[in-house]
C-alpha cells in the first residue's frame, strides 16, 4: 500500500499505470494490484474528475483536522493556540497550487498553509486517498502546535511526523503513515524517527512529549531558537529521571510469556492466556513502551569468522574517565580511543575463537 501511495508523486496517469504494472511481486500483491489497475483505467476512460467528490474530501478533511487538534491538546497537555501557529476559524481546502513544488528536499509535503487566510490546502493527488490526507492532517495538527523555538531546526518535522503517528486513531493507518511520511524527502528515509521517539517514551514514560513541548515553551520565553544538539540536550535531561511504571496481570502475563519465548507470536499468546489477539496486539504495543520491549539478535559471531569488532559510544559530560575504566575492564577490550564529534569513544574488542 505505502508503494501505491508513491504514486501519487507522479503527476501522468500514464506513468502511474507504469508504475503500478513494475509492483507486482507475489500473488497475494498481483490480486490487489491488478483491482487497482482495473479501477484506475476505468476511471479514465470514463474522464472521472476529481471535482465530483472535492467537497467531499474537503468537509471530512475539515472534521478530521479538528479531530487532530484536539487529540493534539492532550498528548502535548497544552491548549490550542497557547503554543505554536494555531488560529481559531482553520479552514481545509482542496486546489491545485501554481507555485507548490514538491522534490526530495520537501519537509512539509502534501499540505500548503496560508497563515494570512488561517487555510490549509490539501494538495488534490493527496485528497483523495483518505488514509494519507488523514496523516498529512495529522501531521499539519503537530506542526499548529510545534513551539516556534523549533522554527527552522534541523528535522523538526520528525517530531510532527512523530505526533501524526500517536494522534491517528487507527493502528493501521499510524503503521501507514511510518512508510508514506517521507514523501520524495530523502533525508528522513535514512533515519528511523518513529523509532527515536518510542526509544524516548520508553525511558521517560507516555507523557515525554508534554513533557517536551513544556520544556521548548519554556525555553521560547528567553531563546528565539534552538538547534538540533540542544533538541537532544532536552530531551537527553528528560531522560535522566526515568518514570517507574507498573504493569497490569494481564501485561504482567504476557511479558513473563515473551520471557520464556521471545519469539512467541500473537495468536500462541491469545491461546496461553485467553485474551483475544486484537488484546494481545494492543497489549504489546503498551510493553513496548512501558516495558523497554526492543527487538534483539544475539550472534555468535565465530560461526561468521568475526572475532573483532569495533563499538562506538557517548556518554554524560563529565564521566568519559570513569566510563573508559569500566569499559578497560571489560575482557577482550583491546584498544579505546577519544573521538571528537557526536561520539566521544571508539573502543575494539578481540573475541579470540574459544
Amino acid at each position: 500500500v505505502a508503494d501505491v501511495a508513491e504514486l501519487l508523486h507522479l503527476a501522468q496517469p500514464e506513468e502511474m499505470l507504469e508504475k503500478l504494472r513494475g509492483l507486482q511481486l507475489n500473488e497475494r500483491v498481483d490480486a490487489m494490484l491488478s483491482e487497482l489497475v482495473g479501477e484506475v483505467e476505468r476511471l479514465i476512460g470514463e474522464r472521472w474528475s476529481p471535482d465530483l467528490e472535492c467537497e467531499k474530501a474537503i468537509d471530512e478533511g475539515q472534521a478530521e483536522i479538528e479531530n487532530y487538534v484536539s487529540r493534539m491538546e492532550k498528548l502535548t497537555g497544552f491548549e490550542r493556540g497557547t503554543v505554536g501557529k494555531y488560529q481559531k476559524g482553520l479552514l481545509v481546502h482542496c486546489f491545485f497550487d501554481p507555485w507548490y513544488v514538491e522534490d526530495e528536499r520537501s519537509e512539509l509535503w502534501g499540505v500548503e498553509f496560508y497563515p494570512i487566510l488561517n487555510v490549509l490546502n490539501v494538495q488534490p493527488p493527496y485528497a483523495f486517498f483518505d488514509a494519507l490526507r488523514r496523516g498529512l492532517l495529522a501531521r499539519e495538527a503537530a506542526h499548529l502546535f510545534t513551539p516556534t523555538v523549533m522554527e527552522g531546526m534541523e528535522k523538526a518535522y520528525e517530531q510532527m511526523d512523530y505526533c501524526a503517528y500517536r494522534i491517528l486513531e487507527e493502528a493501521a493507518e499510524a503503521e501507514l503513515w511510518e512508510y508514506v511520511r517521507h514523501g520524495l524527502r530523502e533525508e528522513s528515509k535514512n533515519f528511523d524517527g518513529i523509532n527515536y521517539y518510542l526509544e524516548w517514551e520508553a525511558l521517560v514514560g507516555g507523557d515525554f512529549l508534554s513533557k517536551m513541548f513544556s520544556r521548548l515553551k519554556s525555553i521560547g520565553r528567553f531563546r528565539s531558537k534552538i538547534d538540533l544538539a540542544e533538541y537532544q540536550a532536552v530531551a537527553d535531561s528528560l531522560a535522566l529521571k526515568p518514570k517507574p511504571i507498573s504493569l497490569t496481570l494481564d501485561e504482567a502475563s504476557i511479558l513473563r510469556l515473551l520471557c520464556e519465548k521471545p519469539l512467541i507470536s500473537a495468536s500462541e499468546l491469545s491461546q496461553r492466556t485467553g485474551m483475544s489477539i486484537p488484546t494481545v496486539q494492543k497489549l504489546l504495543k503498551s510493553l513496548r513502551i512501558k516495558a523497554n520491549i526492543w527487538p534483539s539478535l544475539l550472534v555468535d559471531t565465530n560461526k561468521f569468522g568475526v572475532i573483532g569488532f569495533l563499538v562506538s559510544l557517548k556518554g554524560r559530560p563529565g564521566i568519559t574517565s570513569e566510563l573508559i575504566e569500566a569499559i578497560w575492564a571489560f575482557p577482550y577490550c583491546g584498544r579505546i580511543y577519544k573521538v571528537f564529534g557526536e561520539m566521544d569513544l571508539l573502543c575494539y574488542f578481540h573475541i579470540p575463537a574459544r
